[in-house]
């Protein structure tokens, strides 16, 4: 098993286990500033899991995450009507069909990045699945405001 640790190791693919978002696994790219780590927590206004992609380095993740996933917790009703309009737009695009009062009815959160807290302002971007289609609706933010959309699928 000494070898698969080495191989893990060669590749950049390396582990950890966090408090709140598990087992995590560190993506390296190229440029080393965008690198990051994948996990995923329940999150408390759905009550559902939700994947997290936090800024980092080999060492661990950028200090001030946890905090950043408790403030989207805590807005999570602010964020959902910032991001609304955005995402009525592309959905009635997409679906021809204006999207229901409640957004939840229709898109359920799939993942959110959080990024390097020390840089300002913060970018960052929450995706949303489609319960009527097999789209993931993604919005882009600098800070609290949305800025664009794209859409998957």
């Amino acid at each position: 098993m000494e070898w698969f640790k080495a191989l893990l190791a060669m590749l950049g693919l390396k582990k950890l286990e966090h408090p709140l978002f598990g087992k995590m696994g560190f993506i390296k790219t190229p440029d080393s500033a965008n690198s990051y780590w994948e996990g995923d927590a329940i999150f408390s206004p759905t009550g559902k899991r939700v994947e997290v992609f936090v800024d980092g380095n080999a060492t661990g993740l950028h200090e001030g995450a946890e905090d950043f996933y408790r403030q989207v917790e805590s807005r999570y009703t602010e964020l959902i009507s910032i991001v609304r309009p955005l995402l009525a737009a592309e959905f009635e695009q997409f679906a021809g069909r204006e999207l229901g009062e409640r957004v939840e009815d229709e898109f359920t959160l799939s993942s959110f990045s959080i990024t390097d807290q020390r840089t300002q302002p913060i970018e960052w971007e929450v995706s949303f699945d489609s319960a009527s289609n097999d789209h993931l609706f993604s919005v882009q933010l600098t800070d609290w405001k949305p800025t664009t959309i794209s859409v998957d699928g």
